[in-house]
């Protein structure tokens, strides 16, 4: 048992984990988060540890002395804006599984997690063209002909617009970029929107910006008297969900 006991406790010794968030996390939604556990111990391997991260835990098994694995975890969180996922639980039932020894490396380093995305009717019309936004918002994209670029392939995007040819020679999952017929610039003004919940109207904005955007509709959003004029691009789609995402806070 002493054994047992003192090659337990040597086992968590000197583990450390770092985790590497998505590039998009949220709300209320599985977010895969990549774990780096690094065993610093210089003459003695590491087996049989449980990473639990928030609900999500994953199964390293062995770690060569001075090493390095990688596991992933899939976690929820369930409000927007900064959140961590407090501590990493690191746990060991070697040697003989007789006892679950455990540390907890508090994780400080905070994720933005964006709002809920919650499809719904934005009845606030767009100030430019006078259409209201979820008029846009049918998977009928009315492309022109001609490919303008490809991008990285993100979820949602219809398969048959991946370039299949590029993929091959890339190895990376690419989109076509078509000029759209309906690409009349959309804005939406946040702070004018008849909707009582404030946590539905966030949610129903990004789930209409993220959609806009992702079908080649330049989209903007006027939110706390701050107008974001409307543009495409991942870039300018992330700093209006941000925007949503610390609203409030």
């Amino acid at each position: 048992m002493a054994v047992s006991g003192f090659f337990g406790r040597y086992n968590l010794r000197m583990i450390d984990v770092q985790l590497e968030p998505p590039a998009e996390i949220y709300a209320m939604s599985h977010a895969v988060l990549r774990l780096k556990i690094q065993n610093n111990k210089k003459h003695f391997p590491a087996f049989l540890l449980r990473v639990k991260v928030m609900c999500g835990e994953a199964l390293v098994a062995y770690l060569d002395s001075s090493g390095e694995g990688s596991a992933a975890v899939s976690v929820v969180f369930e409000k927007r804006g900064m959140q961590t996922t407090g501590s990493i639980r690191i746990c060991s039932v070697f040697p003989f599984n007789f006892f679950v020894r455990c540390i907890q490396i508090p994780d400080k380093e905070p994720l933005l997690v964006l709002p809920e995305l919650r499809k719904c009717s934005l009845t606030q019309p767009a100030q430019q063209g006078r259409q209201h936004a979820e008029g846009l918002l049918s998977d009928s994209r009315g492309y022109e002909s001609g490919i303008i670029s490809l991008r990285p392939y993100q979820a949602g995007d219809p398969l048959r617009h991946i370039h299949w040819k590029a993929a091959a020679k890339t190895d990376k999952l690419l989109t076509k970029e078509f000029p759209s017929s309906r690409a009349e610039p959309v804005l939406i003004n946040f702070d004018e929107l008849d909707i009582p919940d404030i946590e539905t109207k966030i949610s129903c904005t990004a789930y209409a910006l993220n959609r806009l955007i992702r079908q080649g509709t330049p989209a903007g959003l006027v939110i706390e008297k701050k107008v974001l004029k409307p543009s495409l691009g991942s870039g300018h789609r992330l700093k209006m969900l941000e925007k949503l995402a610390l609203y409030g806070n």
